[in-house]
């Protein structure tokens, strides 16, 4: 039978066990040394964001081409906004009495070295539209993981189906990407789609996307 200390041991010399098991947190982050060279996968997991640089998104069906400056036809536009005012944002044209209309952009992302793998991972986008469109504004996702040969791997991973950006205010609209097959250093190909219907023509519809970013559980 083992002996159990609840008050502090002090050992001159050497202490041999056969084995020894330490409470849950009980090495703190400020004793473990520096080169201490702890395994990633015994570090804790947690959920970080990283956000989509808006340079990453380009012309979907022309890849090699930057986002416009100002969205036309089906392409959504990258507006630089006024320094020291506010910043970029990816919107779309004006769409009132326009119809049906899909407007599109596209991007890569790399999962960093520290995702785990198959561990949880959501896009979100925060989203809104300047004026309430008379039919409907959504906006959806598809992302295909890519291989080392310019071929995509299996299907779809986004989970969650188009979801409404409806409303005159910005609100944060969350996508599950089913996690299974992926791992780090993975690249997925990520279309982005607005899809807006408006025929009233009372005020301007326009889609304006803030931040876009996955969040991701890492070690490290």
């Amino acid at each position: 039978m083992g002996t159990r200390f609840d008050e502090d041991v002090y050992v001159n010399g050497n202490l041999q066990a056969a084995s020894l098991t330490l409470p849950a947190n009980a090495v703190v982050d400020a004793s473990v040394a520096a080169g201490a060279g702890i395994g990633r996968a015994k570090l804790a997991l947690e959920t970080k964001v990283y956000v989509i640089p808006w340079e990453s998104w380009k012309v979907f069906d022309a890849f090699q081409s930057p986002l416009p400056a100002t969205s036309v036809l089906d392409d959504l536009g990258l507006y630089g906004g006024v320094h020291g005012t506010d910043v970029p944002l990816i919107k779309s044209y004006d769409v009132m009495a326009a119809g049906a209309l899909a407007i599109k952009a596209r991007c890569l992302f790399q999962l960093p070295p520290e995702y785990a793998a198959g561990g949880a991972v959501s896009l979100r986008v925060r989203a809104k539209v300047d004026a309430v469109a008379d039919g409907s504004a959504t906006i959806d996702f598809a992302a295909f993981k890519g291989n080392r040969e310019g071929l995509v791997t299996g299907a779809d991973v986004v989970a969650t189906a188009a979801t409404s950006i409806n409303s005159a205010t910005f609100a944060d609209k969350s996508f599950t990407i089913t996690p299974t097959t992926l791992g780090p250093g993975d690249v997925l190909d990520v279309l982005m789609t607005l899809d807006i219907t408006d025929t009233a023509g009372v005020s301007p519809v326009i889609a304006s996307l803030g931040e876009i970013a996955l969040l991701l559980a890492v070690r490290g």
